[in-house]
């Protein structure tokens, strides 16, 4: 089954709309993500493990490949953890995805994820923001700032 999930990265001043796309089948267990990823967004994969796993959900078994499109877009950054992260649950919750469906084209997810599964703020949130209002988007989930 493949997913897809909204968000978008900062570039400069301005936002670059991504398309986070989740492909999970049977198989050898093995995780991929491609799409010009850098180190960051490749450690991705054990805190959304982590958060998954401490909110009760089980990280889906098999072969996944996670695609950043456009993939001549240089991705970093801890951004991509939520929309990976719910790429993941849909893939293994088809009937809730397809319901959600029409939801989820209007939706773009933004925030790093703790192993505890508390979303983090990240940086370049406004520049994020007004990408995905340009181009349609009627909602945006992102983690609430917390400082003290």
């Amino acid at each position: 089954m493949i997913v897809q999930i909204w968000s978008a990265t900062p570039t400069g001043m301005h936002g670059t709309l991504i398309q986070v796309e989740v492909h999970a089948t049977g198989g050898l267990p093995r995780f991929y993500l491609v799409g010009l990823p850098d180190r960051t967004v490749n450690e991705s994969r054990e805190r959304i493990e982590s958060a998954l796993k401490s909110s009760a959900t089980q990280f889906p078994r098999g072969r996944i490949i996670v695609n950043l499109a456009p993939a001549d877009v240089h991705k970093e950054g801890s951004t991509f953890d939520l929309p990976i992260a719910v790429g993941l649950y849909g893939a293994s919750h088809k009937t809730l995805m397809d319901r959600l469906a029409p939801v989820l084209s209007q939706t773009a997810f933004i925030g790093e994820l703790g192993l505890s599964g508390q979303c983090r703020s990240v940086r370049g949130v406004l520049p994020i923001c007004l990408e995905l209002k340009k181009h349609g988007f009627e909602r945006i989930v992102l983690p609430r700032q917390l400082q003290i």
